[in-house]
Formats: structure tokens, C-alpha cells, sequence
């Protein structure tokens, strides 16, 4: 169990910031993990000592550890973007929220959470052009989270008539 979590570590990073994103680039790191496995599953299967088991499980462990401490840091770095965003979507209403964070069902999530009576969120990573032309015809400016530190949200009316013309309401 331990060599098959510490394969998938080397791919743990590219998956989490883009598992969703196309393109055969973001599966080159199945390669190296996939081989780790192999590798570590022969040392374990012929081993004649229980020390080069030992030392597999070890390395494993140190493996795992390692990817656990990165994930922790990752998240650490990006909570406070999704507080901002899903704290402003739950206490304002009646503003349109612009999402692009890369888990696109939080704010969906939130809205069916909290039971938010009416949806004012428009998806950057998930565009749905019949939902947002609904949405988008209620509001006249939309809010994004800005990149800056701490990140804050502020209203964006270029960012609004982008959105509106890829939705097609606005031509």
C-alpha cells in the first residue's frame, strides 16, 4: 500500500493544480510513478532479506510524507482565496460573483450548502452559456476575486461584458 501512495506522489502536484486541463503533457508524470511501483513491488516480491523490505517500506513512508507536507503547504497558500471568494458569494446577494478558482463546484457547493435562494455566480473554468445569460441578465457588473495578497474582491465591469458576449446576451 505504502509503494503504490508513494508512486502516485510524483503526480500528486500536476494533477491537483490541473487534473482537469487536456492535453497528453499532464500525464508525463505517470510514467516515472508507474515504474517506481514496478520497481518497488520487484524488490518487495524478491527480496531474500526482510532488511530490503524494511528499507522499501521506509523509503514509501519518506515518499508519502514528503507528498503530505506539499499537499498541506499547497492548501495553506490557496485557503485563504476560496475564504475571500465564498464568504463574499454567502453575505452579498445581490452581487455576481465571477469563480475561477480551480475547484469550479465551490461555489455551486456553497450555494446548495447555505441554501442560497438565488444563483449569482457565473463559472470561469465551467461555462454553462444558458445558465449565465440567466444569471448575467439580473446584474450589470460582477465582482472577481483579486490576485492580490490577501486577496479581495472587486468589481470588475470589463470582466462583466467578456462574460455577457461569451454567454451571447451581449454581442
Amino acid at each position: 500500500m505504502a509503494i503504490t501512495l508513494a508512486t502516485v506522489f510524483p503526480a500528486s502536484l500536476p494533477l491537483l493544480l490541473s487534473w482537469e486541463a487536456p492535453g497528453p503533457w499532464s500525464r508525463v508524470a505517470f510514467l516515472p510513478a508507474t515504474l517506481a511501483l514496478f520497481l518497488g513491488a520487484g524488490v518487495v516480491s524478491h527480496a531474500r532479506t526482510r532488511g530490503a523490505v524494511i528499507l522499501t517500506a521506509l523509503t514509501a513512508a519518506v515518499a508519502v510524507a514528503a507528498g503530505a507536507e506539499a499537499s498541506r503547504r499547497h492548501w495553506d497558500v490557496i485557503k485563504p482565496t476560496y475564504a475571500v471568494e465564498g464568504r463574499f458569494y454567502l453575505e452579498h446577494p445581490d452581487r455576481l460573483v465571477l469563480s475561477d478558482v480551480p475547484a469550479w463546484w465551490y461555489l455551486p457547493g456553497l450555494h446548495e450548502l447555505y441554501g442560497v435562494s438565488q444563483p449569482h455566480y457565473v463559472l470561469a473554468l465551467r461555462p454553462d452559456p444558458a445558465r449565465d445569460r440567466e444569471v448575467l441578465a439580473r446584474h450589470d457588473t460582477l465582482w472577481w476575486r483579486a490576485r492580490t495578497t490577501p486577496p479581495r474582491m472587486i468589481e470588475r465591469r470589463d470582466l462583466y461584458v467578456g462574460v455577457a458576449r461569451r454567454a451571447g446576451l451581449l454581442r
